[in-house]
């Protein structure tokens, strides 16, 4: 039987990520607020992904909501924090409630596909240490230094690469000194390789009777993935189809297929993972997506890079100004859905930092945009808070994943057959949302449909 897994992340986009490394197994994400208190979350052997919309909280709001997600787990399950590779959120409160007296807790925040790594306990983006690269450009403060200052005062050990690399039972036996010092164990990592090793250890631990939670990246989710299909069989014989990097030799070392997708990407070595689309019965083609409508509400850098070159592959690109978004707002929406009805659009906020980021303003996005998403069979969400505030406004609070593309793209349908694609908004290369509009008319996920006990369908 498989082995329940909670995935417990700061936004949407985080969720969706975590969540995309069990794709085999078609996870769920779900809204905190739509299951808290609920028993029936879970299925047997499923995996749930719980968006805690905790990334701008304050920390007693956070750590509150990591402590009703874990009401959710059944017994058995396994807890996986996703933390944001670049460690923003309210780390120390939310990995403070999931601490438990004589618990391992396991840290290891890398994301190596996409140049995250972490040496000496610090983190790294594409080799410059976090505090002087630009990934922290949107945030009001510096950047952490190390993983310990971003989780302070928690108590911490740093695990560095020599152990990380050495045997399995010596990294199990550093991991846990460190449990039972009643001390997070911050684990450094380049690879997927060490990512690899980290989770052996840790599951050896938790077969001896050790109770055990992880912390970390997507990076780390795709480890557990790979370790609990090469243990259970966790994957299906019709799916993964596609599968890139060192998830090509787990899915062959478990009788997985080799990759055959070769979508266009800027830089080879991206882990992409593929499932089998719907094939139509003999008879009538299905009918085609339909168009698409991109939203774009987040501040980071890349995803205004994205824009420009997206603007070359489609007609519509409307840019609103945040600072009049409330004014004359039924209007607006009323022009902007007669504005993109019918086509592919783009739809994003102008200002590229400060008010572009206010949760106020990323509200107001969403109920603009509304109308028109609501006459759009798919979505292309860009940015956590923004892909929350447009499915809250349509009233959705659950996804079924579909399949993981490159840089953090995760396809997904919500109830009722809308297709729903979440990218963060730090990730990607300059063509990501080009790729997007190119290959997703070609899929055929709109044509699933199931129904949420916890929503309407819309």
């Amino acid at each position: 039987m498989d082995i329940p897994v909670l995935l417990l992340a700061d936004d949407l986009t985080g969720a969706a990520e975590a969540a995309a490394a069990f794709v085999a197994r078609t996870p769920r994400i779900v809204d905190l607020r739509m299951v808290r208190g609920t028993r029936d979350v879970f299925d047997s052997g499923c995996v749930v992904a719980v968006d805690t919309d905790s990334r701008y909280a304050t920390p007693l709001t956070a750590a509150d909501g990591i402590a009703a997600a874990l009401a959710l787990l059944p017994p058995g399950g396994v807890v996986v924090k996703k933390l944001d590779s670049t460690l923003r959120g309210p780390l120390a409160a939310e990995l403070g409630a999931l601490r438990a007296p004589g618990c391992l807790l396991v840290v290891a925040p890398a994301l190596p596909s996409l140049g995250r790594t972490v040496v000496g306990g610090a983190v790294r983006v594409d080799g410059v240490p976090l505090e002087r690269s630009d990934a922290w450009a949107a945030e009001p403060r510096p950047a952490p230094a190390s993983v310990a200052e971003a989780l302070a005062p928690l108590p911490v050990s740093v695990v560095n690469l020599t152990v990380v690399r050495g045997s399995a039972v010596g990294l199990a036996d550093v991991l846990r000194a460190a449990a039972d010092g009643d001390r997070l164990a911050i684990c450094d990592a380049e690879t997927e390789d060490d990512l690899d090793r980290i989770v052996a250890a840790g599951e050896l631990l938790r077969r001896n009777d050790r109770t055990l939670r992880w912390a970390g990246s997507a990076g780390l989710a795709q480890a557990l993935a790979r370790a609990y299909a090469a243990a259970g069989g966790a994957i299906p014989a019709d799916a993964p189809e596609t599968v890139g990097g060192s998830a090509a030799t787990e899915a062959r070392r478990v009788g997985g297929a080799t990759p055959t997708d070769t979508t266009p990407s800027d830089a080879p070595g991206v882990m992409e993972v593929r499932l089998a689309e719907i094939r139509p019965s003999r008879g009538p083609a299905p009918p085609p997506l339909g168009p698409i409508l991109f939203i774009v509400g987040t501040a980071a850098p890349p995803a205004r890079d994205q824009l420009v070159w997206l603007r070359r592959q489609i007609g519509t690109v409307i840019e609103l100004d945040p600072a009049g978004l409330a004014d004359a707002e039924a209007d607006k929406a009323r022009e902007l859905a007669e504005r993109t009805a019918g086509r592919t659009a783009a739809v994003h906020l102008a200002d590229a930092r400060g008010a572009a980021r206010s949760p106020g303003v990323v509200a107001a996005l969403a109920r603009l945009v509304a109308p028109a998403a609501r006459a759009h069979p798919a979505l292309v969400l860009t940015g956590g808070e923004t892909a929350r505030a447009v499915l809250a406004a349509l009233g959705v609070g659950e996804l079924h994943v579909r399949e993981s593309w490159a840089d953090g793209v995760v396809v997904s349908t919500a109830p009722g057959g809308r297709v729903v694609v979440t990218k963060p908004g730090a990730f990607g290369r300059p063509r990501t949302l080009v790729h997007i509009a190119q290959r997703l008319p070609s899929t055929r996920w709109h044509l699933h449909a199931e129904h949420s006990p916890h929503q309407e369908d819309t």
